[in-house]
């Protein structure tokens, strides 16, 4: 679950979340259940890239190299 902003600003709280992380460990996508956010994304993901993936306490789980 996550809270989500919209322009800075807390519109959606608790919404149901999928987090799925690519093959080669450097990509991300979110998926939000549409009914919490008033289809905002309709039905569309979050992507984006990293380079570290840590847990909650700060252990350090995987690294990287960055995307040609």
């Amino acid at each position: 679950m996550m809270d989500i902003k919209l322009n800075g600003v807390d519109k959606w709280f608790g919404v149901p979340i999928t987090i799925s992380i690519g093959k080669q460990f450097n990509t991300i996508s979110i998926t939000t259940n549409s009914k919490y956010t008033d289809d905002h994304f309709m039905g569309q993901p979050i992507y984006g890239v990293f380079t570290s993936l840590k847990d909650q306490i700060g252990t350090q789980l995987i690294i990287t190299r960055p995307l040609p």
